[in-house]
């Protein structure tokens, strides 16, 4: 289970941060800049080789990639093929490429999850043309776990979470019984009551099948993607104002718990992997455009200021808030990593 885990993790960082380098590296290529280095992964390195002017790195530590972009720093700035001796519009191309292609790769995955047909989640998807709704396990505490129950398991028997709910309210049953249909293979749980009642032992998502031709593919996915990001800005609202630090934790998960559910996503079908492929990829993309000087979206804002105020942001005011920003990134990964191990 664990090698399973770990493999899925792998392939899924590896697919996405490969297309958002590939982004800045096409970019850099398309307008004539030479790129030194295009790496997925960080040091130590695994494999090297060199093509043409550029190194291609596969790195030991599957947690991001980097593109080495000639003309970037300013000692580099007369270099011929640099960076900076190209215009407002080609930077700016450049530096959102990997934003970009995380954008365009999720919008043409949802494409295909919605040509195929995919059980969404209701409230995030509302279509008019939803067939079959399905309930899904969504998490879980210790006592449900420990009776065997998963997450991703599809519990059967209910039309609705409505009625899912009545029944789970039902106090005159001492022993609650749970039907669920996992990889195929239908299995019966037992749960107490009294249990259940005091506390929240498992979360449950309510789901609708959709399934469209290729005009309409185009339009829902537009519609989804445009309802991901106002989730993810959303998340982000309601962590920033959270008054308890439960609520925060709720809202981010770590690598640990984006190899879980690359697992379990996996477990479940290609097409539910490439919707969390998908879904992955718009928040990648998102959360790069934040911005601090060590993402995309904090270079970006670098530049407009430059360019539009024609004002030189002092190298060591850079250093500075790109120090600060690095720190941030490590404590919000440690902080992370720390709640999907329940420290």
């Amino acid at each position: 289970m664990l090698f399973e885990t770990l493999f899925w993790f792998l392939v899924v960082v590896f697919i996405l941060v490969l297309t958002h380098e590939l982004g800045h590296f096409l970019f850099a290529k398309v307008f004539g800049v030479t790129v030194r280095e295009f790496s997925i992964g960080f040091r130590p390195k695994i494999f090297s080789k060199k093509y043409k002017d550029t190194q291609y790195t596969l790195g030991a530590v599957p947690l991001g990639g980097f593109v080495d972009i000639v003309g970037m720093r300013e000692d580099e700035k007369d270099l011929k093929n640099g960076f900076l001796q190209q215009n407002f519009p080609k930077k700016l191309l450049i530096l959102s490429g990997g934003v970009i292609f995380n954008i365009v790769f999720a919008f043409f995955t949802f494409i295909c999850v919605f040509l195929i047909g995919f059980y969404f989640p209701k409230g995030v998807s509302q279509f008019v043309d939803g067939g079959e709704e399905r309930l899904y396990i969504s998490y879980l505490s210790e006592y449900s776990e420990s009776i065997g129950l998963r997450v991703g398991d599809r519990i059967e028997l209910f039309g609705n979470f409505d009625e899912f709910t009545q029944y789970l309210n039902n106090e005159s049953t001492d022993v609650l019984k749970i039907n669920v249909l996992r990889e195929g293979e239908k299995l019966s749980f037992k749960l107490d009551n009294s249990i259940i009642l005091k506390e929240k032992n498992f979360g449950v998502i309510e789901t609708q099948y959709i399934q469209a031709n290729l005009k309409n593919s185009f339009f829902y996915s537009s519609q989804f993607m445009f309802n991901a990001t106002k989730s993810f800005f959303s998340t982000i609202g309601n962590a920033i104002t959270a008054k308890n630090s439960e609520t925060i934790k709720q809202s981010f998960g770590g690598p640990i718990k984006i190899a879980e559910y690359s697992a379990n996503a996996a477990s479940v079908g290609f097409v539910s992997f490439i919707f969390f492929l998908g879904l992955l990829s718009i928040s990648l993309a998102l959360f790069n455009l934040i911005p601090l000087p060590i993402l995309d979206g904090g270079l970006i804002c670098i530049l407009c200021i430059e360019s539009i105020f024609r004002f030189k942001i002092p190298n060591n005011i850079k250093n500075i808030l790109t120090v600060f920003s690095l720190l941030f990134i490590v404590f919000l990964l440690v902080y992370v990593t720390k709640n999907d191990i329940g420290i």
